[in-house]
């Protein structure tokens, strides 16, 4: 999918819990959502729902055993039509903002009041890390599938060795994170996963790139034979928020790419409000600031290059 240019947004508490088809929302009425930070409105959704309607195509590649669930013998990939247009991914660099994603997570779980943690293929467990930090956690908890290793930063959490797709849905716990791991599976497995995950934790949170981003033997030759980096599908916010997510949206993210991502929580509907107003819009009117405050700058140092400009003119003659 390709991640149209937009800026932090966010689903209201009082929308998060209303599935798709229960609202009868029309293509109309998609197009008028949220689309820009500066309050435009519908660029983003009409982009989002253009993009979900193309079709997939399909990559007769038969890979080994991912740890992520066991892969089809077709594995359906996007096209490069969901991809971001090289002019556009120039355009989105100057709209990236660092919003830091872990310790927006840390205020999630604080409100939420979660006690015990499970965090699946952590990778080098930093961002698990920082999630996590200063909370009194009973239980610490790390599902590892079994390409990878246990990282030495969660020395002191548990740790099981588990395929995705079949632990998913077996346990039950306060908070459950995934951070960059959705994409690397097919989407039927993918909204199977999320499904039953969402029906065995108070908090889910998930961090995944916005539309698709392409990771395979065709972006990175050293990737050829290791199937278990590349990624086989792609998401947008909408996606998250008609399963009552909250979505806070980084219009780019990862800059060689030229791919936004998506940070979606969905806590228990007696902690969305707060959740929404204490993270989810406070980092975003941060992020706005910041914005502004980046523009100014530019503004500022573009007047006083042609200030020295004039000036070198003026004593030239």
């Amino acid at each position: 999918m390709a991640p149209p240019v937009s800026s932090p947004q966010h689903t209201w508490p009082s929308r998060a819990w209303t599935s798709a088809s229960s609202t009868g929302r029309s293509s109309g009425g998609d197009a008028r959502r949220d689309g820009t930070e500066h309050g435009g409105r519908g660029l983003a959704d009409r982009e989002d729902l253009r993009l979900r309607r193309r079709p997939l195509v399909v990559l007769h590649n038969v890979a080994p055993s991912l740890g992520l669930g066991t892969p089809p013998t077709e594995v359906l990939m996007p096209d490069e039509k969901y991809e971001v247009p090289l002019a556009r991914r120039v355009r989105a660099r100057r709209l990236w903002t660092p919003v830091p994603y872990g310790s927006m997570v840390n205020d999630a779980a604080r409100i939420s009041g979660v006690v015990d943690w499970t965090d699946v293929a952590p990778g080098n467990g930093r961002i698990t890390a920082t999630a996590t930090e200063g909370l009194a956690l009973r239980q610490r908890r790390l599902i590892i599938p079994a390409h990878q290793q246990k990282p030495q930063c969660l020395e002191q959490w548990r740790h099981k060795y588990a395929d995705l797709v079949t632990w998913a849905g077996t346990e039950t716990g306060d908070c459950v994170s995934l951070f960059d791991v959705i994409e690397h599976l097919v989407r039927r497995d993918a909204d199977d996963v999320l499904t039953r995950l969402e029906r065995s934790y108070r908090l889910v949170v998930v961090f995944t790139p916005r539309g698709f981003m392409r990771q395979d033997p065709t972006t990175n030759a050293e990737l050829t034979n290791d199937p278990t980096m590349w990624h086989r599908s792609g998401f947008v916010a909408r996606d998250f928020e008609d399963r009552g997510y909250l979505t806070y949206v980084w219009p780019l993210y990862h800059p060689g790419a030229g791919v936004g991502a998506i940070l979606a929580l969905r806590p228990s509907m007696e902690d969305a409000t707060i959740v929404d107003g204490a993270v989810i819009s406070r980092y975003r009117l941060l992020a706005s600031r910041e914005s502004t405050i980046r523009a100014i700058g530019r503004w500022a140092r573009a007047r006083l290059v042609q200030a020295l400009v004039l000036k070198r003119g003026t004593g030239a003659r």
